[in-house]
């Protein structure tokens, strides 16, 4: 059964990656993508490297501030574990390396799977709040083209949604784990003990938006991934020759933070050269250049962040494969109750 999802996950990733790069390229003039490459400046590699270096620490301290009512671990502890996770999504289809980030963290610092998980989904809550909130402030102090202003106000309301989930989470945990408790008691004894052990590690990784100051550290570094995010993309456009307001990279960050998750082929590919075309055409930038800086950033991207997670996996006594293999299991045993 494992396989079987597993197998159609990826199919579906690899359609539709092939699909939006169809898109990114349909009407592209390739002579124009090829002038591009040829003249960007290498010289915007190294910061935008930087940024996405200090980016990637900035998302492992966020990692260590939800996992603090759990455990408090050093960042020392987090970080390889971050890094294999994403470079293991840049390798492994169907987004296992979130699997894998969960299981390396689960297994080091003995902590429940499903807790882990739980926080993911929080880190991507608050990626989208970030990076809407950041798109938002274009419409009140910056110059955006009129053909964005109708979807401003989609963005606004989004926005208003993702903040009463996240509030929901912060106020209701307890009232929606009682709820499931109550479902639960009339189900078969094996099937309530499983249901409510993963209902109660899943309230357990919600612990840390209830403590202030972890809320406002977790709410903090979140800005600061979407600005040094935005940054590093707006180097990209600087590099192939593209002169852009800081605002279209602000609506490539909204974009392609909703984008990455959907089903996607590894490296997110296809899905990231559609969020350049469409995200700079508004401004008037053609789709080649468009594609051209989305190669720059992407290319930079996933051999930085692979090379440092394979770096850190060095240091494990598992590879890559058996890792998987070990998360997938883990999976795929937390996804049945026992049977008596």
């Amino acid at each position: 059964m494992a396989v079987t999802k597993q197998r159609l996950s990826l199919i579906a990733g690899m359609v539709l990656s092939i699909f939006f790069l169809w898109l990114s390229l349909r009407g592209t003039n390739f002579t124009e993508i090829g002038h591009a490459l040829a003249r960007s400046q290498p010289i915007y590699a190294l910061p935008l490297i930087l940024l996405l270096a200090l980016f990637y620490w900035f998302k492992a301290v966020r990692i260590r501030l939800l996992l603090m009512p759990m455990r408090d671990i050093h960042i020392q502890g987090i970080l390889p574990a971050t890094m294999i996770g994403f470079a293991a999504n840049n390798l492994l289809p169907a987004r296992l390396g979130d699997l894998v980030r969960a299981y390396l963290l689960g297994r080091q610092h003995r902590l429940s799977k499903t807790s882990i998980l739980a926080t993911m989904v929080i880190e991507r809550l608050f990626d989208l709040v970030a990076a809407l909130g950041l798109l938002a402030l274009i419409f009140i102090g910056m110059h955006v083209p009129t053909s964005l202003i109708k979807p401003g106000y989609f963005i606004g309301g989004l926005e208003l949604a993702l903040l009463c989930i996240i509030i929901m989470m912060i106020m209701k945990a307890e009232i929606l784990v009682r709820l499931s408790m109550r479902v639960a008691s009339f189900l078969p004894d094996a099937l309530r003990s499983w249901l409510t052990r993963h209902i109660e590690q899943g309230a357990l990784g919600t612990r840390a938006l209830k403590q202030p100051y972890l809320l406002a550290g977790i709410a903090t570094t979140s800005v600061v991934q979407a600005v040094l995010r935005t940054a590093a993309m707006y180097l990209a456009l600087l590099a192939v020759g593209i002169n852009a307001p800081p605002s279209a990279a602000l609506v490539l960050l909204a974009l392609s933070t909703a984008a990455i998750t959907l089903p996607s082929a590894p490296g997110f590919f296809g899905t990231m050269q559609l969020c350049f075309v469409l995200a700079l055409k508004p401004y008037g930038i053609s789709s080649g250049d468009a594609f051209a800086a989305s190669l720059f950033y992407q290319v930079l991207e996933y051999l930085a962040v692979t090379g440092a997670g394979l770096y850190f996996l060095k240091g494990l006594d598992q590879g890559l494969g058996k890792i998987r293999e070990n998360a997938e299991l883990g999976a795929e045993v937390a996804e049945a109750p026992a049977s008596r």
